[in-house]
């Protein structure tokens, strides 16, 4: 978005506070962000899925689900920490 003709024309583009947003997307921390929290709350997400979903499972299913769902993030979020 940008690097397209479309965001050069437009006003943001000159402005302060466009180029400032365009910097933040281009930045290497931003994505490395974005995808630590796509990794800490993807599980979740599958279990907030499950639950809301047209089949109700049982909560043996639910509770496995969910004892999963920790036992990934407190993965995740351990081996974070040790980097």
């Amino acid at each position: 978005m940008f690097i397209s003709k479309e965001w050069n024309n437009s006003k943001f583009d000159k402005q302060e506070l466009g180029q400032e947003v365009a910097r933040i997307m281009f930045a290497f921390y931003f994505w490395n962000n974005v995808a630590y929290a796509l990794k800490v709350c993807g599980p979740l997400v599958t279990v907030l899925r499950l639950v809301d979903g047209e089949a109700k499972p049982s909560m043996g299913c639910i509770y496995e689900a969910m004892s999963e769902t920790k036992g990934a993030t407190k993965k995740y979020l351990l081996w974070s920490t040790n980097m």
